[in-house]
């Protein structure tokens, strides 16, 4: 198997937010600048994205390797017409509390603890569905609805973010009553804190739980 079969065969069984050193580790494809050169040669065709972001491997910010989504020939002029998205922050940088950011962290620490990684939805281009669908090492289905923390009116966009949250549980358990739900969100926001105090009944209600990522990348449930 050529290695630009074996990248893209990886990275669709494994999640799609990988840096260039992760890849190489993971894929035996060497030296590491092979990666950089298959990736860079995959982007011009959109097979890729390539953005800056935190690994799902390793969890730096780096240059991350993103799978688009397979499209049809009738749809490849649309997909070439992508204009993919630039972050506002100097020196192209994401902060740590960005969404993207955030699942990435998230999907690297179940992967880490024998989850099965099912899909991982490309946040920077605003992919449609659940940002993470898993497999419990028990073998149940793990939907996660990830929110990161607004720049910009930070209370109110977040209060909305929160909501958007609290909705996607909302279909989800309507979509199936077996399944396992959770929420994501960054730690240390009195917003969100506050928020998920008040909807306690709801938890208990709708029987899901709360993933919350620190700046340092650490995890901790309730």
């Amino acid at each position: 198997m050529a290695n630009a079969e074996v990248l893209l065969q990886f990275l669709k069984q494994n999640g799609n937010i990988w840096c260039d050193d992760c890849l190489s580790d993971k894929t035996g494809i060497t030296p590491r600048q092979q990666i950089n050169q298959l990736g860079c040669r995959l982007a011009k065709t959109r097979k890729l994205f390539r953005n800056r972001g935190r690994c799902t491997g390793c969890g730096k910010t780096k240059i991350t390797n993103s799978l688009n989504p397979e499209v049809s020939e009738a749809n490849q002029i649309k997909q070439e017409m992508m204009i993919e998205p630039k972050s506002s922050d100097v020196g192209g940088v994401r902060p740590w509390y960005w969404e993207g950011n955030i699942q990435a962290v998230l999907a690297s620490y179940l992967a880490k603890n024998e989850f099965r990684m099912m899909s991982i939805a490309n946040t920077a281009l605003r992919e449609s569905g659940k940002d993470i669908e898993a497999i419990t090492p028990e073998g149940k289905t793990l939907w996660i609805s990830v929110k990161g923390w607004p720049e910009k009116s930070q209370n109110t966009q977040a209060r909305h973010w929160f909501s958007q949250g609290i909705f996607n549980i909302i279909l989800y358990r309507d979509e199936s009553k077996d399944v396992e739900l959770a929420l994501a969100f960054p730690d240390g926001f009195p917003t969100y804190h506050n928020l998920t105090k008040r909807i306690k009944w709801f938890q208990e209600l709708a029987k899901f739980k709360i993933f919350w990522i620190s700046k340092e990348g650490l995890i901790r449930t309730e």
